[in-house]
């Protein structure tokens, strides 16, 4: 029987061999078949570590890599060789080229690790791959902008943008890789951090917010700068929701694959007042690996109470493009004659 993610893992591999990315995991992933893929990842990853040791010894003159592919060590080389040590290195030309390959071995390897990521993402997902693939410019943009991240956090990041790809071509604009290309590891922290309070296309304005988000003004004008919320400094903004049904009012909220799921009898719409998620902060706080702050959607979900509506947090599942099944339900509040409407 196929682990659940089995067909996109295919169809990643597919995807980015046709491309001609991820060259350097090809060979191991002929072997792959008599292993756990976890257990394969872990052994790639720490064969990608080694070969990021060896580019560092070339790049540091530490070693020299010779024409048959091995490695010449020169830390025993003393200072007073300085002349043959000169020699043993090369002309300037071959140095470049030593410094050259070096460079682009170390780019691969930054991509080798992202669609490592990238491949853990989609190890439990059930999805079914789609017929569309991902656009050959937005793989080759992910492949340049991947191959240039070293720290951990980023090449987590860069696999998830791939993964989402997969599951969804289309999903992230080449204006979104852009922005990821020039974020630092502390500001993809601070965007998980907010991603955490998103609901729907809005974060709630209150005060409470910032305390349960561990987070401030300040951090809300650093969020409005880098373009992913705005009207932080207009505080009359609000979200207004409509009702899915056309006889009372009934609404799910969503965070991620969590939500408040709010009905009202007569109510038709609901106001909350809101900081906006903008267009590419939509796409760039999809992004995230995170679940959402329970306290938080209880605290919001506690306010629409305080309006008159029945409100119940609850997970929940996409069966089909206009279907969710709910579980896990904790009612928050039943204020009206028909309850929360599950």
């Amino acid at each position: 029987m196929q682990a659940p993610g089995e067909k996109l893992i295919e169809r990643l591999w597919e995807t980015i061999a046709e491309k001609g990315i991820g060259s350097l995991l090809r060979p191991w992933q002929m072997r792959r078949e008599a292993k756990a893929s976890a257990d394969a990842r872990r052994h790639e990853l720490l064969l990608l570590a080694q070969t990021e040791r060896d580019v560092a010894a070339i790049r540091n003159g530490e070693v020299r890599l010779l024409p048959d592919g091995s490695l010449q060590r020169l830390a025993h080389v003393r200072e007073s060789d300085a002349e043959e040590y000169a020699l043993l290195r090369g002309s300037a030309t071959k140095r470049l080229a030593s410094a050259v390959t070096a460079d682009a071995v170390r780019r691969e390897v930054n991509v080798a690790k992202a669609v490592l990521h990238s491949e853990a993402e989609l190890e439990n997902d059930a999805q079914q791959p789609p017929a569309a693939v991902p656009n050959s410019d937005w793989l080759y943009r992910w492949r340049d902008a991947a191959g240039e991240v070293a720290a951990e956090e980023l090449q987590h990041l860069w696999g998830r943008l791939l993964a989402g790809e997969i599951k969804s071509p289309g999903l992230y604009s080449l204006r979104t890789l852009e922005f990821f290309r020039n974020v630092s590891t502390a500001e993809a922290l601070e965007i998980d951090r907010l991603s955490q309070l998103v609901i729907e296309t809005f974060v709630y304005r209150d005060p409470k917010t910032f305390e349960l988000g561990d987070i401030d003004f300040d951090f809300m004008l650093r969020m409005q700068e880098l373009g992913l919320v705005a009207g932080v400094e207009a505080p009359g903004l609000t979200f207004e929701i409509s009702s899915r049904s056309s006889e009372s009012f009934r609404a799910l909220l969503r965070a991620r694959l969590r939500g408040l799921l709010v009905s009202h009898p007569d109510a038709t719409r609901l106001e909350l007042p809101a900081y906006p998620i903008t267009r590419i902060g939509r796409e760039v706080l999809s992004v995230g690996a995170y679940e959402p702050n329970a306290e938080y959607l209880r605290f919001v979900g506690r306010s629409i109470c305080s309006r008159g509506f029945d409100v119940a947090l609850v997970r929940y599942e996409p069966v089909d493009e206009k279907t969710v099944r709910y579980h896990d339900t904790e009612t928050l509040c039943t204020q009206t004659a028909a309850g929360v409407a599950l």
